[in-house]
Order: C-alpha cells, then sequence, then structure tokens
C-alpha cells in the first residue's frame, strides 16, 4: 500500500503517481499495490493502527510530521536521512535510508 497527499492540480504530483504506477507494473505487482490518495484523518489514523511501519519519503523536509504521527502510533519509520525526519524519529523505532549525494552516490 503506498498512500499520501495527492493534488491532482500539481504536475508533479500527477507524474509522481504515474511513475509509481508504472514502477509496480514493471515489478509485477501492481495488482497486488493499493494506492490512497489524500486520505481523510479517519483513514488515516485506521492506515496507521493496521501498518506494520511506514515509510516517508521527502528529502530534505523542513519538518515532518508523518513520522511523528507513525511514532505517535507506536510504528516504526523509514526515513530519508535530511531535513526534519533527521532529528524527529529516535531509538528503536529509528531507521534511516542514506542520503543521495550528487551523481547518485549513496552516503
Amino acid at each position: 500500500m503506498i498512500a499520501g497527499g495527492y493534488d491532482d492540480r500539481l504536475a508533479e504530483n500527477r507524474s509522481t503517481f504515474e511513475a509509481l504506477r508504472e514502477q509496480a507494473r514493471s515489478l509485477g505487482i501492481l495488482e497486488q499495490t493499493e494506492f490512497i490518495r489524500s486520505c481523510t484523518e479517519a483513514e488515516r489514523l485506521a492506515l496507521l493502527s493496521r501498518c506494520r511501519c511506514v515509510v516517508y519519503t521527502p528529502i530534505n523536509e523542513h519538518f515532518g510530521y508523518g513520522p511523528i504521527e507513525a511514532m505517535a502510533a507506536g510504528r516504526p519509520v523509514v526515513t530519508s536521512d535530511g531535513g526534519g525526519p533527521r532529528e524527529t524519529p529516535t531509538g528503536d523505532r529509528r531507521r534511516r535510508a542514506p542520503q543521495e549525494r550528487r551523481g547518485g552516490e549513496h552516503e
């Protein structure tokens, strides 16, 4: 399942959504992948109560409510190693993906 904010008026949102669908298609998992765009607060809370973990993908986000909401729900968080999410997930729930450097190399 992939869930997140979505605004059809924004070209970046539309292109990212289509790229994710295409990636799932190319991996042969499109039929098993559910995409949820701009869920309500009740839906978000239900998703957080049922998920195994939250993967938060923005790079250099200045704050990032997603990781905080996940931790409040008692869920582990996987996030990029930059911006606000670098500091918010703590303790045994902290897992960070390597931040990409210029040229596609990882730290």
